[in-house]
């Protein structure tokens, strides 16, 4: 479906749906001050650093407090939008801050139009509607936008529209359609190389999917899978030519050993859960970024990676109650736990209750939603659920973050509004359905 398909009323709701989402994401942004950082490290943490180190003709460098030479710690993409920003409105200042969530705000407003995409094609126009109008005045979306100075706005648009392509593809499969498809992808892995665990599962359901020759669609598969490697091809030239290996990114290793080790354990066990991070990282712990700063980085996450190796072999019981803990932290969070951070955002209220009930509240409704789906044997619901599957994969086994769920949250929110769509009587649903359809 393309924007000229749609009529002129979709036009207009749609319009007005992504006015008031970037209406209401710049009010808070500017009304929460959250533009006013007032430390340089808080103005994207390591990528602000590696967009400082870019604009300022230091290179793809230095990722913590203080210079340490070349790095692959993250992908490429989003610290080079920031050092533009840098470059055209200066480092970590006020302006730079504005223009940084500003882009936010649009990227947020707009990945309504692809969950509206995506609602419609699986469930119908009024459930597109419903899902995107939700999305623009959701809570979760609007604080990563104003909130977050990092990849995770950009990449869960890119995602989404990545998602609603997908849907697309089987019956128009084309070598034109494959190459651009293939383009496009390589780009969101080098937003965020996560979405890799996705991509297996997206080849193969593109393969069973399309009704086209079994030749045709083998060469339009071999097209995406090229010209996205070829799109990722000059960051791992640049990391071969600088560390001697071709990695994508080189932080496994101490994503890895942050959750997995006898420190973690011990945090755990005795309450401390909120010193992990300082006894770990080398941002924080002055004693790891000197390790980090002397034996270089592949070297020294090279070594995490043999600690967090030796403390599973050693440990595989607490291996296994760490990870189960992550998932259950990814999807539910701390049940017991407050967490009353605020990030930039000038709030003198209690928000941790309001963060559990956000996380919280979609999550029966989407189970209902994915249920109904597969009840009512809609196929094309695989793509979709698989992203949700798929994409936390690698945070499961290593380590958990708030905002890493985000990128799949509109998609919980679509499933969510369709299961309570669907237990909404047949006669409310009619009468609403000649609503939209007037």
């Amino acid at each position: 479906m393309k924007f000229s398909d749609i009529d002129r009323k979709e036009k207009k709701i749609l319009f007005l749906i992504v006015l008031v989402a970037l209406g209401i994401r710049l009010f808070f942004m500017y009304s929460l001050d959250s533009y006013i950082i007032e430390n340089d490290w808080d103005f994207g943490y390591e990528t602000g650093r590696l967009a400082k180190a870019i604009a300022t003709g230091e290179g793809f460098s230095s990722p913590f407090l203080y210079p340490t030479g070349p790095t692959a710690l993250v992908p490429p993409l989003y610290p080079y939008l920031l050092a533009l920003i840098f470059k055209l409105f200066g480092v970590y200042s006020t302006n730079a801050a504005i223009v940084t969530l500003a882009v936010n705000c649009l990227a947020s407003a707009l990945t309504c139009l692809p969950l509206f995409f995506i609602g419609r094609f699986l469930f119908g126009r009024e459930v597109g509607y419903i899902a995107a109008a939700i999305f623009a005045i959701h809570p979760s979306p609007i604080w990563y936008a104003i909130n977050a100075i990092w990849d995770t706005t950009i990449f869960t648009f890119l995602s989404m529209i990545l998602i609603y392509w997908l849907l697309l593809l089987p019956e128009r499969l084309s070598y034109k359609n494959a190459a651009m498809f293939g383009v496009f992808t390589g780009f969101v892995i080098l937003m965020k190389s996560v979405i890799i665990a996705f991509y297996p599962f997206l080849l193969i359901w593109l393969f069973l999917k399309s009704p086209s020759p079994l030749k045709k669609k083998a060469v339009c598969i071999a097209t995406i899978c090229i010209l996205s490697y070829a799109i990722m091809l000059p960051w791992l030239l640049r990391n071969y030519a600088v560390f001697g290996k071709f990695t994508f990114r080189s932080n496994f290793g101490l994503e890895l050993r942050l959750e997995n080790c006898q420190e973690t354990w011990d945090a755990l066990e005795s309450g401390a859960e909120s010193n992990v991070f300082v006894r770990q990282h080398p941002t924080i712990n002055l004693g790891e970024f000197l390790l980090y700063k002397s034996l270089g980085e592949i070297n020294y996450m090279n070594l995490c990676l043999d600690k967090a190796g030796t403390f599973i072999r050693e440990n595989p019981e607490k291996y296994l109650k760490l990870t189960l803990r992550r998932i259950c932290r990814f999807w539910i969070g701390d049940p017991l736990g407050k967490n009353e951070w605020a990030g930039n955002l000038g709030i003198s209220f209690s928000i941790s209750g309001l963060k559990k009930l956000f996380l919280l509240a979609p999550l029966p409704f989407m189970l209902i939603g994915i249920f109904m789906g597969i009840r009512r044997k809609i196929s094309d619901i695989s793509a979709p659920v698989a992203y949700i599957l798929f994409l936390p994969i690698v945070y499961y086994f290593t380590h958990v973050a708030a905002r890493l769920r985000f990128p799949v949250e509109p998609v919980i929110l679509l499933f969510a509004v369709y299961g309570f769509y669907s237990l909404i009587p047949v006669s409310i649903r009619e009468r609403f359905e000649k609503i939209f359809s007037s």
